[in-house]
C-alpha cells in the first residue's frame, strides 16, 4: 500500500520486482521506507532516503551590509555570506586571481593565508593592498559549489589611491606619472 501521495508511485516487473518511485523529490520525503510482500511468511525490505540539497548563497544582507565593504585606510570591513544546503555547507573565503588575503589582529600582527574559513570575514586596519575582489565559495559535497564576489574598496588617507602593485615592471613608473598629472592638476586649480 502506497500513501495517498501523486508524487509517489509503484513499479513491478511482473516476477519478482517492485520499485518506489518519488517524482519532484523534497526535503520531507528524507526518510525510512519499507517493501513489504504478504505471503506467507511475510517478507518485506527496508531502505533508507536522505535528499541532499546542493549549496545556495543567500542574498539577505545584514542591515547596513552591502555586497563588499568600503573603509577608509587603517578602518575595518566585514563581508558576510551565508549559505543553505543538505548537508550543511561549508563556506570560505578567497581572494580573485589567487592573491593572499592578510588577517590583522588589533595588536598590529598579521597573518597572510589563501583561505579562511567561515561565513564572516573580518578585514581590520585595512590598506590599499586589501582592495579587490574576495569570493565567497559555500559547498557540501552536493554538486555544483557556488560562489559570490565580492568587492572591498579603500579611501585612501591622501589623495588618490594606487590599487596596483609597485612591485611590478614599469608600476613605479606608472606611479610617478599619476603621481605628477595628480599634482599638475592640483596646481591648475589653485
Amino acid at each position: 500500500m502506497v500513501a495517498l501521495n501523486p508524487r509517489l508511485s509503484v513499479t513491478h516487473n511482473g516476477h519478482n520486482t517492485w520499485k518506489l518511485h518519488i517524482s519532484h523529490v523534497q526535503l520531507n520525503d528524507s526518510g525510512s521506507y519499507m517493501c513489504q510482500v504478504n505471503t506467507d511468511p511475510m517478507r518485506h525490505q527496508s531502505g533508507n532516503l536522505d535528499v541532499v540539497v546542493p549549496p545556495d548563497i543567500l542574498n539577505e544582507n545584514e542591515p547596513n551590509t552591502l555586497e563588499g565593504g568600503v573603509a577608509n585606510e587603517g578602518g575595518n570591513v566585514q563581508l558576510v555570506c551565508q549559505a543553505t544546503g543538505v548537508p550543511e555547507p561549508a563556506v570560505q573565503w578567497r581572494r580573485e586571481n589567487g592573491k593572499d588575503i592578510v588577517v590583522r589582529t588589533e595588536g598590529r600582527e598579521k597573518q597572510v593565508v589563501k583561505l579562511v574559513e567561515g561565513e564572516r570575514l573580518v578585514l581590520n586596519q585595512v590598506q590599499r593592498t586589501d582592495m579587490g575582489g574576495y569570493l565567497c565559495i559555500a559547498s557540501n559535497g552536493v554538486p555544483p559549489s557556488v560562489s559570490k564576489r565580492f568587492d572591498v574598496q579603500v579611501n585612501c588617507k591622501y589623495f588618490a589611491c594606487l590599487p596596483f602593485s609597485l612591485s611590478s615592471p614599469g608600476a613605479a613608473r606608472r606611479a610617478n606619472s599619476f603621481i605628477h598629472f595628480v599634482t599638475v592638476f592640483l596646481r591648475a586649480q589653485l
